[in-house]
């Protein structure tokens, strides 16, 4: 039996209906919600599970790529200060060949009592000095490669220093176009190379003579494995021009990679990643056992280096490949053999090598699975343990709870059942027992005693209403036959009407007319105003390349002004403090001390200027990062150390620990740098420093407090001016006027402020700037 017809059973009572149906309608709600709460929970659990495991993997991209990256730049940083230590000895060497009246040829180093004739009629020197010397046997000797071996031989003075100073360098050597050679450390060149050996003719100085080098850059060799075991090498090759137009040499300096090779070992990466380093032809430098049998399915072979990874990488690789050729940096996934791997790269800006990293996925998403099985075991539990159970509790509740008042609810319904059927009979002097409440079933029983009294009143109105029923018809009939009258009379107005309506009409369509033809007159204003706006796109188009173009020429001008004006300085700033310590008269000295601290501020003045050009620069791009800035701040006081304690200064660094803020840490540093040294410079022989921070909401306003000599409100409003000195009497060398406006662009490329304040002379001044705060530490 249906439960249609299980409601039409005639035999069952309507309390037996009303049960049946409350308990019907609860279960089918229950199940509902039931099934409803058990959807969302099983849909909530494997949506929080995609959503997990996609912002797991998104993280986990970002991570990889920024430590590639920032691995990238700490090891192009090491093959930029090789690239420096070319050009400085480039400059130099420049430097003693147009400097003859300086570095006289021959008092140093005289190649006549030096140079001696091999058995094969090549000239070399003694292996106890501190340089090899050699000349060919094509070239001979005559005056000019005397004096060529004479002048480089002045090399000997700058060369021990900077070797000693940095152990990466295995050989600092400088050929000239007459194959003249001078080589550190003594190897005795001349025993080991041909007697013809022609340096000129060498793949380094090729690469960077003239003619394949118009632009006098420093040159980098292909990666070579050394042969005397110093392990995987290269060479930078700087050219050296006297007189401005001459070629005279290039110098090469051998660097081993066993820095880069370590920082690559030593780099943390999750699980069991690893490096390796590739060139921009695509042929492996630095590739680990793993990254064997990861890129190609195969082990090393014995000696295997500089592998084409282009041609016999698996096909996975190919697109990753590809995109390391034409792209700076870049994250994908590979997966090889049912392993999925993360591969991020990083480009090096110096050699367009790339650094890449290879993580498994597996060792960052290990957490995913075991998020899985906790969500379905909580979800069952919830499911059996608490929605069920508890839905069939309150099922049998409601079923008792309706029962009771159902029969509560039928009592009165039985007793208007019994009247009714009595009024049927037609006994109409029945009466009904008062319910005593106001509620429906109350309200029902009233009803039916007033439908009682009415049903009286109408039997005895419809008798009389009947007797009066043909005088009304009569009477209507008349009114009828009037409003025919009235119509008749009413159609002669609606003529007028219809005539009024056609001339309304005919306003309207001359009204139409007429916005037309303005919808007209306004596309055609329209047009023009579009025409107008088209050519001052384009004009706005054409100016903004051209400013782009006088930026670009502005920045190509700065940076050769730079290299102009750096390159004569270095060698000066090098040589002075040697010809100052050989020297004895106490007059010379004085005067090689002055030369000494004037060569200081113009180099000073011009490394600020370019940097202060740079900063004004908009292609100059910071690099931010979240940084402590405690420990900033501690770095800049630990490198100040020595000049704090020779002025007698004493620093209270009171920043909290906990302060994080975004900013180029070489920026900051600088900073940070600028106003302690400004603040040791304006105080006297005793003073404190103090450096405080506070965190608002987007800012961190720093100040930095001295006992100085403080400031006036002229000086305050100019002190941020380029090249303003606040004390013009002191004739100070150490200030070039450059450092608190280059304070306020790193501040304000930062998106904070600056400013200064002082309350008069000799009460101290106070700097304070805004920079963006970083995410909360816990």
């Amino acid at each position: 039996m249906n439960k249609k017809k299980l409601f039409r059973n005639k035999n069952l009572s309507l309390r037996l209906k009303f049960i049946l149906l409350v308990i019907l309608l609860t279960a089918i709600l229950l199940a509902s919600l039931s099934y409803l709460a058990s959807s969302s929970i099983y849909g909530m659990g494997q949506s929080s599970q995609d959503i997990s495991a996609d912002a797991l993997k998104d993280q986990a991209g970002e991570y990889l790529r920024q430590v590639t990256q920032d691995n990238a730049q700490k090891n192009d940083l090491i093959l930029s200060d090789i690239q420096n230590v070319a050009e400085n000895f480039a400059g130099y060497a420049t430097e003693i060949f147009e400097s003859p009246e300086i570095f006289v040829p021959g008092k140093y180093w005289d190649a006549e009592e030096h140079l001696f004739s091999g058995p094969e009629e090549q000239y070399l020197n003694s292996e106890e000095e501190l340089a090899s010397a050699f000349s060919p046997n094509v070239s001979g000797m005559n005056a000019e490669v005397a004096r060529d071996h004479e002048v480089i031989a002045y090399l000997d003075f700058v060369v021990p220093h900077v070797q000693e100073n940095s152990p990466g360098i295995v050989a600092i050597y400088l050929g000239t176009e007459r194959d003249v050679t001078r080589y550190y450390p003594n190897i005795n060149l001349g025993a080991l190379v041909p007697p013809d050996f022609q340096v000129t003719q060498r793949p380094w100085y090729l690469s960077a003579n003239v003619e394949n080098n118009s632009e006098r850059k420093v040159v980098w060799s292909p990666v070579y494995v050394d042969a005397t075991g110093q392990g995987i090498m290269i060479t930078a090759a700087a050219p050296v021009y006297i007189n401005d137009d001459e070629f005279l040499g290039v110098v090469g300096i051998d660097v081993t990679l066993d820095a880069i090779t370590f920082n690559m070992e030593t780099a943390k990466l999750p699980g069991e990643g690893y490096f390796f380093l590739i060139d921009d032809g695509g042929h492996s430098i630095v590739l680990p056992e793993e990254g064997y049998n990861d890129l190609m399915g195969r082990s090393s072979e014995e000696g295997e280096f500089a592998t084409n990874l282009t041609s016999e990488a698996r096909p996975e690789f190919t697109s990753f490949l590809d995109n390391i050729a034409t792209e700076e940096n870049g994250f994908t996934t590979v997966e090889i053999n049912g392993t999925e791997l993360f591969i991020a790269f990083s480009k090096m800006d110096n050699t367009g090598w790339a650094l890449v990293s290879v993580v498994k996925a597996e060792n960052i998403l290990q957490s995913i699975a075991q998020l899985q099985d906790e969500m379905h075991g909580a979800t069952n539990t919830l499911i059996f343990g608490s929605i069920l159970p508890m839905g069939f509790v309150i099922l049998l509740i409601i079923i008792i709870v309706g029962s009771l008042l159902t029969n509560h609810m039928m009592k009165p319904v039985r007793k208007l059942s019994e009247v009714a059927q009595q009024v049927a009979t037609g006994k109409w002097d029945i009466g009904i027992v008062d319910h005593g409440s106001d509620d429906e079933i109350g309200q029902l029983s009233n009803s039916f005693t007033f439908m009682l009294s009415e049903l009286k009143k109408s039997r005895s109105e419809l008798e009389k209403y009947s007797m009066g029923l043909e005088e009304k018809v009569d009477g209507r009939t008349k009114e009828l036959n009037e409003k025919v009258i009235k119509l008749t009379e009413s159609e002669a107005a609606n003529l007028s009407i219809l005539e009024d309506l056609n001339e309304t009409i005919v306003n309207l369509e001359k009204a139409e007319k007429e916005i037309k033809e303005k919808n007209m007159d306004l596309k055609v204003a329209h047009e023009k105003l579009s025409s107008l706006n088209k050519d001052l796109e384009q004009k706005v188009k054409e100016r903004t390349t051209e400013v782009e173009k006088l930026l670009l020429q502005k920045d190509e001008f700065i940076g050769q002004l730079g290299h102009d004006l750096k390159n004569p300085l270095n060698p000066l700033v090098n040589l002075l403090p040697l010809l100052e310590e050989r020297e004895h008269d106490p007059e010379t000295k004085k005067i090689f001390e002055v030369v000494n601290r004037n060569v200081e501020y113009m180099r000073n003045l011009v490394v600020k200027t370019i940097e202060l050009a740079r900063l004004n620069s908009p292609n100059t791009e910071l690099t931010i990062d979240e940084t402590n800035l405690l420990d900033e701040v501690n770095s800049v006081v630990e490198k100040n150390k020595l000049a704090l304690e020779g002025n007698n200064m004493k620093i209270n660094n009171n920043i909290d620990g906990n302060i994080i803020v975004k900013a180029d840490k070489l920026r900051i540093e600088e900073l940070f740098d600028n106003l302690i040294i400004n603040a040791v410079k304006y105080s006297k022989d005793v003073g404190t420093i103090t450096i405080d921070a506070k965190e608002d909401t987007d800012f961190v306003t720093v100040s930095v407090k001295d006992t100085g000599i403080g400031m006036t409100e002229e000086q305050l409003s100019h002190i941020f001016d380029e090249f303003y000195k606040a004390d013009d009497a002191r004739h100070d060398f150490d200030s070039s006027g450059l450092g608190l406006p280059i304070c306020k662009r790193i501040v304000e490329r930062h998106g904070g402020e600056i400013w200064a304040e002082s309350s008069g002379e000799e009460r101290g001044t106070t700097f304070y700037f805004t920079i963006p705060t970083g995410s909360k530490t816990k």
